[in-house]
């Protein structure tokens, strides 16, 4: 799985999101996802909200993007986003088994 924190960035970079989930999301083998921490609130939902495309993204593929809501208590015991990358609760909600079922996108590879 690969994952990404999306915090409270700038607008002019929440405008960024879908070419660079598109990007990870076609440039990683197809049984891999993408697991999105996001804190559900403020610059961070906003930049959910503002990306049609992202959106687009996480309904065409909902069996490899998944989006993780980080709780309240967790971004305040953790005041630099890097921090958030050494917490246990981090690590316990990574998906880091994805299931892809999708037909259409199913490659065989020999071992």
């Amino acid at each position: 799985v690969a994952a990404t924190l999306m915090l409270n960035n700038p607008k002019w970079f929440q405008r960024r999101y879908t070419m660079m989930i598109q990007n990870v999301l076609f440039n990683i083998p197809v049984d891999w996802g993408i697991q999105i921490f996001y804190t559900g609130k403020g610059q961070s939902q906003f930049g959910l909200d503002i990306s049609p495309g992202l959106t687009r993204l996480i309904e065409t593929y909902p069996n490899r993007i998944i989006l993780t809501r980080i709780p309240s208590d967790l971004l305040e015991s953790n005041p630099k986003p890097k921090q958030l990358w050494t917490t246990e609760w981090i690590w316990e909600n990574m998906h880091l088994t994805i299931s892809n079922n999708d037909d259409d996108n199913n490659n065989d590879y020999d071992d």
